[in-house]
C-alpha cells in the first residue's frame, strides 16, 4: 500500500488525463486491431511459424488472465475514489498482461532484425507506462500488476521455445531451400496454388 499511496500523492489534473489516456490505450481491446494488422501482414507474407506465434501467445494470454481473474477472485484496492474505477477481479492486472504479451511478440518476431532494439526500448517505455497509470488510478495493487509481468513473460517466452518464431527460414528435409517458413509437400502445396 506505501507504493499506491506514493504514486497517489503525486496527483494533479494533468496527470489525471494521462493515466486515463494511457489506461484506454492499454486495454486489452485495443490490441487486437493492432496484432491484427500485424497478422494479416504475416498471412500474406506466409510467414506461417510467426503467425502461428503470434495467435497462440496473444489468445493464450487471454485465456490465462481470465481464467486466473476468475480462480483468484482478488477485490481492487480502494484506498481511494478512483477516476476509472474498475468492477471486474484486480488479479492478474489485464493492463500489464497486455502490454507485455504485444511487446513481447514484437520482440520476437523482430528479433533477427535491427528493429528489436526501437522495440525493446518503446516498448519497455509503454509496459511501465501502462503499469504506472494502473497505480495512478488505484486500480491495481503492485502484485497484480508483478504477476500480470510475469505470467506473460513466462507464457510468451514459453511458447517461443516451442514455436520458435524468430526462424524465418525452414529446413527442407529434401535438400531443397524452403521458400516458406514451414515446408509444403508437393500436393500441399498444389492445393495452396491452386486458390
Amino acid at each position: 500500500m506505501p507504493i499506491l499511496l506514493a504514486v497517489h500523492s503525486t496527483a494533479n489534473p494533468q496527470l489525471d488525463v494521462l493515466a486515463v489516456t494511457l489506461g484506454i490505450i492499454g486495454l486489452p481491446w485495443t490490441a487486437i486491431p493492432i496484432l491484427g494488422a500485424i497478422a494479416i501482414i504475416l498471412l500474406l507474407q506466409k510467414r506461417w511459424r510467426s503467425l502461428a506465434y503470434l495467435l497462440t501467445a496473444s489468445m493464450g494470454s487471454v485465456i490465462i488472465n481470465r481464467t486466473a481473474k476468475q480462480l483468484m477472485h482478488r477485490v481492487r484496492p480502494q484506498l481511494w475514489q478512483s477516476i476509472a474505477p474498475e468492477s471486474s477481479f484486480a488479479f492478474p492486472s489485464a493492463h500489464a498482461m497486455t502490454s507485455i504479451t504485444l511487446v513481447a511478440i514484437l520482440l520476437f518476431l523482430t528479433w533477427t532484425s535491427s528493429w528489436r532494439w526501437l522495440v525493446l526500448i518503446f516498448g519497455s517505455l509503454y509496459v511501465i507506462a501502462i503499469a504506472w497509470c494502473r497505480l495512478y488510478l488505484g486500480v491495481h495493487f503492485p502484485s497484480d500488476i508483478l504477476a500480470g509481468w510475469m505470467v506473460a513473460l513466462g507464457w510468451t517466452i514459453g511458447v517461443s521455445l516451442i514455436i520458435k518464431p524468430h526462424r524465418t527460414k525452414a529446413k527442407s528435409i529434401d535438400g531443397d531451400r524452403a521458400d516458406d517458413e514451414t515446408t509444403l509437400l508437393p500436393e500441399e502445396r498444389n492445393l495452396v496454388t491452386k486458390k
